[in-house]
């Protein structure tokens, strides 16, 4: 049985979409979750986009970085280890 289906993304509506106040909530609530789990010292920026919402998690100061260099919490974080 042959599917001749035929998809066309309607990329402003889907843009709509990933910036959205929803998304951008998801974002921001996930990104708050695995700062959380990275431990003390990391904050989390949510940086508006035109096309998507996006997070950034980073630590928070000098100290930070001193202590935990090349950010391997975060890494631990997002590797699921």
């Amino acid at each position: 049985m042959k599917n001749d289906v035929k998809v066309r993304l309607a990329l402003r509506g889907i843009n709509k979409v990933m910036t959205s106040p929803g998304a951008v909530a998801e974002v921001a609530r996930v990104a708050n979750r695995r700062r959380a789990a990275a431990g003390p010292g990391h904050r989390v920026i949510v940086y508006p986009h035109k096309r998507t919402a996006r997070a950034f998690i980073e630590q928070e100061d000098v100290k930070q970085a001193r202590k935990d260099p090349g950010g391997k919490a975060l890494l631990r974080v997002v590797s699921g280890e």
